[in-house]
């Protein structure tokens, strides 16, 4: 839909407007409703865990403006959070946690719960997701010490052939 946006015709443009307009309105009200059944029970984690990971999803969506998305994001961090705080082995959590950090530009904390993730178990997206830190800390030979470890998952790799490609290119194809 964004591409519409810049589309040379006028109607293309309105209308593109128009629908991400509408998605962005019904985003808000399901947020804003799960928000709300959280709030009448805070101690219900599943209501807890629901709002969370809607609100990082909406976050994630690449239809928000700026002030939305700080907006959303000030409340789905600390959800996740405590949520994290009670069910420490949420793995997807603490990927999506690491994501939304990264989608504000903080590596570092984005770095601490990727590293978290990988000391307890494989997770080729959040490998990728550290090499990219490291690579772009010019921490190379992190980048490379990661890439192997990433092939010694092969697993792990199968549905992750960009993942795969990336970690032979750094390693020369050595484990």
């Amino acid at each position: 839909l964004k591409i519409g946006l810049s589309d040379p015709s006028s109607a293309i443009k309105v209308q593109t407007a128009t629908a991400l307009s509408f998605i962005d309105h019904k985003m808000f009200d399901q947020f804003t409703v799960l928000k709300n059944d959280h709030l009448r029970d805070p101690e219900d984690p599943l209501l807890l865990k629901a709002f969370a990971e809607f609100g990082a999803y909406y976050s994630l969506s690449g239809i928000l403006d700026e002030d939305r998305q700080t907006e959303i994001l000030k409340e789905t961090i600390p959800s996740i959070h405590t949520y994290l705080k009670q069910f420490p082995k949420e793995t997807e959590l603490k990927l999506t946690l690491a994501k939304l950090y990264l989608l504000q530009d903080q590596r570092f904390h984005a770095q601490k719960w990727l590293e978290e993730l990988l000391n307890t178990s494989f997770n080729a997206e959040a490998a990728y997701l550290l090499m990219d830190i490291h690579y772009e800390l010019k921490d190379y030979e992190k980048v490379k010490e990661l890439a192997r470890q990433a092939l010694t998952q092969e697993k792990s790799l199968e549905n992750h052939e960009y993942i795969k490609n990336m970690a032979l290119a750094w390693t020369g194809g050595e484990v």
